[in-house]
C-alpha cells in the first residue's frame, strides 16, 4: 500500500520555530541552547528563501544581542528572534 505524502504548511512551520526561538524560560535552557536555536534558525531560513518567504527577522532582545561582547554566537541571545514572511 502506498504512504500518503504528508507536507506542513510554511507558515504553521514558521509559528512553531518563532515559538521555540523566543524561548527564555531557564527551565528550558538545557535542552534549548545557542547551538539548539542556531540549528532551528539555519532550518527555517532555508525553508522561507527555498519556499520565497523570506523576509528577515528581528531580535527580541536587541539590547542583548549589540555590543561589544554580546553579540557572540554563544550568547542565546542571539537566536532568540522571529522570523517574519511576506
Amino acid at each position: 500500500m502506498r504512504k500518503k505524502r504528508k507536507t506542513i504548511e510554511v507558515e504553521t512551520l514558521v509559528r512553531y520555530a518563532n515559538n521555540l526561538l523566543a524561548e527564555t524560560n531557564s527551565a528550558y535552557e538545557e535542552y534549548i541552547t545557542a547551538e539548539y536555536k542556531c540549528g532551528v534558525c539555519d532550518m527555517i531560513e532555508k525553508v522561507l528563501t527555498s519556499s520565497g518567504n523570506y523576509y528577515g527577522y528581528i531580535f527580541l532582545y536587541p539590547d542583548k544581542v549589540y555590543g561589544s561582547s554580546n553579540s557572540d554566537i554563544t550568547n542565546p541571545y542571539v537566536y532568540t528572534r522571529k522570523y517574519l514572511t511576506y
